[in-house]
């Protein structure tokens, strides 16, 4: 067994030598990033031809790494937490107390623009986007194998309690079985294509309304086109993948981050 687990040591440690060029640069937060050695073991599954034994410590190995990535997210959590209450106990010793109900009114005042915000996209989400996706999505339903049906309703499962919400209500950030859901998206890649292409004159329109709906609410931006700085589109992959997951029986889940 240990001549097992050295093998498997060895096939990680060729996988990231020869794609190291590849896997040194910067990753996309979004799940299914192309930096993971494991979705490239299970894309080259056929070439690799790994024993029994080889999969079942890549396995190990694969809960191993979410584990410490699971644990590496709550540590960050708690250090940015931790910045933030030092922040407010250090501005609280500089501003009189005066002062400091002025920055926390203003505080409270844009935290309700932007759940007015929210509210009012959620309710065009309901209204316009839900019924056009989990139509779409019930048609891809047809085409999923029952194996893969019952893959997708444990990551649902497994991603609901992983995701643990913020003091605020919003959900903390966290990204749980990217690999299997990579592979996933890449085994129905044409079926999600295709449904998506049917709908591409409705998504456009989503995103245009989206964005009209954002600007309006946000008077210190009117004039500047475009999306702000430091900010991206999903990839198409993440997209997918978010399809995907959608479960059929309750349609899509309102994420005032969406890109169609």
């Amino acid at each position: 067994m240990k001549k097992v687990f050295l093998n498997a040591g060895f096939l990680l440690a060729a996988l990231f030598l020869t794609a190291g060029a590849v896997w040194a640069q910067p990753q996309s937060h979004h799940r299914g990033g192309n930096g993971s050695p494991f979705k490239a073991i299970e894309e080259l599954k056929e070439e690799l031809q790994l024993t029994p034994e080889q999969e079942k410590a890549i396995e190990e190995l694969k809960k191993e790494t979410r584990n410490a990535q699971k644990e590496a997210r709550n540590a960050e959590r708690t250090r940015k937490q931790s910045m933030h209450q030092a922040l407010k106990s250090e501005l609280d010793a500089i501003l009189t107390p005066a002062q400091t109900q002025i920055l926390e009114a203003h505080h409270e005042a844009k935290k309700a623009e932007a759940k007015a915000m929210r509210d009012e996209m959620r309710e065009y989400h309901e209204q316009n986007v839900a019924p056009v996706l989990l139509e779409q999505r019930k048609k891809l339903e047809l085409k999923i194998s029952d194996e893969d049906k019952a893959t997708l309703a444990r990551i649902r499962t497994e991603r609901q309690g992983s995701r643990p919400h913020k003091a605020d209500g919003h959900k903390a950030a966290s990204r749980p079985n990217g690999d299997e859901l990579s592979a996933l998206v890449q085994k129905y890649d044409e079926e999600i294509s295709m449904l998506m292409e049917e709908i591409k004159p409705k998504r456009e329109q989503w995103e245009k309304d989206m964005k009209t709906m954002s600007e309006a609410n946000r008077p210190e931006r009117k004039g500047k086109q475009g999306m702000k700085k430091g900010a991206h589109r999903p990839k198409p992959d993440f997209q997918k993948v978010r399809f995907l997951l959608m479960d059929p029986a309750k349609g899509p889940e309102f994420d005032n981050n969406n890109r169609y």
